[in-house]
């Protein structure tokens, strides 16, 4: 995608958006990261630059994945709930009325929720962005 440029100082933001100097003003975004992505860090380093410019932020880490596993194992149960967790977001976002999910939260995803936690999805929390997800609306 960005050819000659990869690797370098030349490619702009526009090709490139993590490395924006000034990430103030940008629309709530979502990042959907496994957690064996090749671009695992640069994404969470992104997600921590952009809560910092006071942009909100669903930061979504899922474990053992690794790039692309929605597409390499779509019928996974990982792979839906990416899906169903990128669409959610895309409603909230694009809509102008608040989308109705079809997802019913298991019992320990709303025992999880009372607690003030994130949008895990199946890892340990250990306190540190890195290690867990958070959702910040």
């Amino acid at each position: 995608m960005l050819g000659d440029h990869a690797g370098t100082e030349d490619a702009t933001p526009y090709a490139a958006a993590s490395r924006a100097t000034d990430l103030a003003g940008l629309p709530p975004t979502f990042i959907g990261v496994g957690e064996l992505d090749v671009f695992r860090d640069e994404s969470l380093d992104y997600a921590a630059r952009l809560r910092a410019h006071g942009v909100p932020v669903e930061l979504h880490l899922y474990p053992g994945a690794y790039h692309a596993f929605d597409l390499f194992a779509p019928q996974s149960q990982l792979a839906e709930s990416f899906r169903h967790t990128w669409n959610s977001h895309l409603a909230r976002h694009l809509t102008k009325t608040p989308a109705t999910p079809n997802y019913q939260a298991s019992p320990a995803d709303t025992a999880h929720a009372e607690r003030g936690g994130g949008a895990e999805h199946g890892a340990e929390e250990t306190g540190t962005d890195r290690d867990r997800c958070d959702a910040v609306a």
